[in-house]
């Protein structure tokens, strides 16, 4: 790695986590963080190129297999994030997205035996969504309510703390 980027390349990571810094002299160096994330995209655009010649042979619409291709390259490392922030913030979301990847998963081995229209899924996929989202905000709400009498119960705990 320090042969193909001579000076350029910085051999720790940035103190204020970038993926380039300053060298001494004032030059710019790309940090081991850039490495890094180039690896990670080069994964990305490897297993999208491979799943397209999948697509291709499976769908016979060549704009819908090359769209569903560019925007599964370019979201889904985005969308891993969005869904890490919803896990954090609902508690039943983790047990729903398992149970929808048991779903497809279920669903992928039966499809020459079992077909489900689009919509169902779709509308299986949204309820269970729907369903975790609503349990976890009910369960928030509860432990919160709980706490609440809790304090009141018991105004001596607070002056404790």
């Amino acid at each position: 790695l320090k042969s193909v980027l001579g000076s350029r390349f910085h051999d720790s990571y940035a103190e204020d986590g970038g993926l380039f810094t300053y060298n001494k002299e004032g030059k710019l160096q790309a940090t081991v963080l850039f490495v890094v994330v180039i690896c990670l995209e080069a994964t990305d655009i490897l297993f999208a190129v491979d799943s397209v010649s999948a697509k291709v042979a499976q769908i016979p619409n060549q704009y819908l297999a090359f769209s569903s291709s560019v925007i599964a390259m370019f979201a889904l490392r985005a969308m891993f994030f969005v869904i890490e922030d919803l896990v954090k913030l609902f508690s039943l979301l983790q047990y729903g997205l398992c149970l929808i990847l048991v779903f497809i998963g279920v669903q992928l081995i039966f499809a020459d035996w079992i077909h489900m229209p689009a919509i169902t899924v779709c509308a299986l996929i949204m309820s269970v969504f729907a369903v975790c989202i609503a349990g976890s905000w009910i369960i928030k709400n509860k432990e919160a309510d709980a706490d609440e009498h809790e304090a009141d119960a018991n105004p001596q705990a607070l002056d404790a703390h």
